[in-house]
Formats: C-alpha cells, structure tokens, sequence
C-alpha cells in the first residue's frame, strides 16, 4: 500500500497467547514502518514461560490461532524473543491493537520469566481508530474493513501486526497525517486539566518516554466508569505514555482503581472487588488528574464544587506508596461501616478461570475413581494368576493417579 507519510515512523507488535493468562505468550508477530512504508517482517513461536504442555494451551485460544504445544516444543524462550523484540523495533514507538494489553503481556511473560524491561512507548490503533473513524466496534478486523485493507496473508504469523501497521497507515494517509504526533497527540481539551507535563518535557527536549519514576509507571490501574472530566479513551492512552497498564474490569494484577464520583462517596464498595489478599490503592478522579499533571492546581469551579458534594476523605492518604498486589489484605476498617455497598459486575475472565477450575476438580475426582478401581481390579486378577493383566491395571491405576494430581495442582495456583 503505498504512502506519502514521510517521517511516519514505528514499529507495530501483536502477540498471540496460549491460554487467558497474559503471561502465556506463544507467538510474535512485527512490522517496521519507515517512512510511511512496511519496511521488514518478523514473528516466530514462543515457549510460552507458563508452560509448553497441552494442560497448559487453552482449546479456545488454540481454535483461535492454531498455535499448539507441537509449535513451541523447540521455539524461542521468551528471554531470546525479548531480546529479539528490542533489537528489532529499536527506539521506535510501539503500535498494538489494544496496546494496553500488548504491554500487559510484555511485562508479565517478562516477570513470570525473572526478566527485566526497559520502558517502551505505547500507542494503540484501536483508540485511534475509534477516535479518528466513528466506529462503534473498533476491532483489528473490523477498523481494517472500513479502511478497506484487505491485502493480508493471514497465514503468516505477523499477520495481525501488518494489518495493525496497515490501519495506522490508511488513517493517516485518509487525514494527510506524517508523524506519531499527529496520529497520537498530546490532550490539550478545552476546560480540562492541561497536563503540562509532557508539554514541559517536549518543549525542554526532554525523553517524553515512561518515567520509571512516576507514580503510574508499572501500576495496573482500573477505571470501571467513564471520568467526567477526561474521557475513557484519554485516559488509557495517557496511564499507558506514564508506563501504566490500563484495566476496564478488576483483575489479580490490580493494583491502582480510579473511582467515580458515586464510588467515592462509598469507596468500601471497592472492597469487593479483587481477591482476599489483593491490596488495591484507590484514587479520586481529582486524585488520578493529579498524578498526571502534578503541577496543575484543581480549577476554583471544580474545587468549589467539590467543597459542596459529600465526598469520602483523600482516598489516596489511605496508601501513601502504590501497594504491590497480593501482600496484604484491604482493610474495612479504612472505609465508612454504613455506606452502601454497590453491586459487581464479575469480569469474564474470573468466570472462564472458575469453570476451569470446575473441569480441572471434576476430572481430577474422576481418574481417582478410575484408579481406584483400577487397583482393586488389578489386585484381584493378580491374585487369581492373571499377572501380566494385573499389571496393566496397577499402570493404568497409576497413570490416572498422576493425571488426576496434574489436575488437582493447578487449581490450587490461582
């Protein structure tokens, strides 16, 4: 697809996983941009670091994208593939379709394996797509129909990446766009806050790349109901250029929940939320606002506003450093006793890992019956001389006992 988009530089990534765990990543696929131009293709099979057996590949996800454990057995380790991935993509930007999840991936499959990362700058085609075409459903496949890019070998492994890299292509070549910049630019809305930050650093020549340092770089932060004063999407592709992972469900990882103005006058609805030994930090929006422009003062509308809604105290004086997930449990005693608690909404992923679980336990209390009636039978035809079918029975007695300890472990990980 040809281009005038010089100076349109990145690198776009898309990564497929064996099961629903982030970390299980299985397969990578980039594209390198230059100039507005497809310039170099590379993917390959990962070991995921979650494991390489059948037990550990999700059916869906193999139905999917037909990735199995016969594709990984001699695949890169993830240690090579990030290697690989840094060399590949340079300084560039990062481009994922969904890049908050893209990130999520990188940086658990890193941890699971005791790797660490460098920050990396993140932008997402699917929010500007739905920002820049007026989709109601902003999906790779559904953002590249209404571009009208169809030139894609989805055998390849990369394939996703091309089309990833083809959307952000198509749009700026639809709105005479050439640069990062202008596909992604900085949120300057009219009677919003001004996140200076960024600005201050583009204008001194500063790196505008994650900052270690700040205090959403590496947090998992949920936002379950639109801000009022910035929008959804505004704020993912702000936590995610602060080196955040942007969440719309509660997840294990969870460490950092952005309140509505109902919830936080409720806050211990949070509690809810999230597992017994899962400690989460809990922000105000004008809290969350803060973080991203620490040097704005809250607008005298807004502060006068505020002084008049019932509000609970600073939430964000409740956990004076982000807390790190699964050490120590929530405690009531934090919150107002009285206050209604709101009703939840279950992610989805919690119900797939719970029917798991479910299946697992089942078949896992079946091959007990099966071996336990495979001793009985074995010791029985033993001891009426059969002793080669005797045998056969104490081997299948013990194959099932180890399958069904295989099935019974893994719920017990979660």
């Amino acid at each position: 697809m040809g281009m005038n988009n010089l100076g349109l530089n990145f690198t776009a990534v898309d990564f497929e996983t064996a099961s629903f765990e982030p970390a299980s990543v299985c397969a990578v696929g980039l594209v390198k941009v230059r100039d507005g131009v497809v310039a170099e293709r590379a993917s390959w099979f990962v070991q995921p670091p979650t494991g390489t057996s059948i037990h550990d590949f999700d059916p869906q996800q193999m139905a999917k994208h037909g990735i199995g454990p016969q594709d990984v057995a001699d695949a890169a380790t993830w240690e090579q593939s990030l290697a690989r991935i840094q060399e590949f993509a340079g300084s560039d930007v990062l481009v994922a379709h969904d890049a908050s999840f893209a990130q999520k991936i990188l940086e658990q499959a890193s941890s699971y394996s005791g790797l660490a990362t460098t920050p990396l700058t993140w932008r997402c085609s699917m929010n500007l797509a739905q920002r820049m075409l007026d989709l109601p459903v902003a999906g790779l496949e559904a953002a590249a129909a209404s571009l009208g890019v169809t030139d894609i070998d989805h055998e390849e492994l990369s394939a996703e990446a091309e089309m990833t890299a083809q959307v952000v292509l198509s749009i700026a070549q639809q709105f005479e766009m050439s640069s990062i910049d202008e596909l992604w630019p900085a949120k300057t809305p009219a009677n919003r806050r001004n996140f200076r930050l960024r600005a201050d650093n583009a204008a001194h020549g500063q790196q505008t790349g994650p900052d270690p340092a700040h205090p959403l770089f590496g947090q998992h932060v949920a936002i379950l109901e639109e801000p009022e004063k910035i929008s959804l999407l505004e704020a993912e592709e702000l936590i995610t250029e602060f080196g955040g992972i942007f969440e719309n469900s509660i997840t294990p990882e969870t460490t950092m929940r952005v309140l509505s103005e109902a919830e936080a006058r409720s806050p211990e609805a949070a509690l809810h939320y999230g597992g017994e030994e899962q400690q989460i930090q809990l922000l105000g929006e004008e809290e969350f606002l803060h973080l991203l422009d620490p040097n704005s003062a809250m607008p005298a509308e807004d502060h006068e506003a505020a002084q008049r809604k019932p509000r609970a105290p600073e939430l964000g004086a409740l956990f004076q450093s982000p807390p790190a997930p699964r050490q120590t449990a929530i405690s009531e005693e934090a919150f107002v006793a009285d206050a209604p608690v709101h009703a939840i909404e279950h992610p989805n992923y919690q119900e797939h890992e719970k029917l798991q679980r479910s299946i697992r336990v089942g078949g896992g209390a079946l091959l007990i019956v099966v071996a336990v009636a495979m001793l009985v039978l074995g010791i029985a035809t033993i001891g009426q001389g059969d002793v080669v079918i005797g045998l056969f029975c104490l081997v299948v007695m013990a194959m099932a006992g180890l399958f069904s300890f295989k099935l019974f472990q893994r719920p017990l990980k979660w």
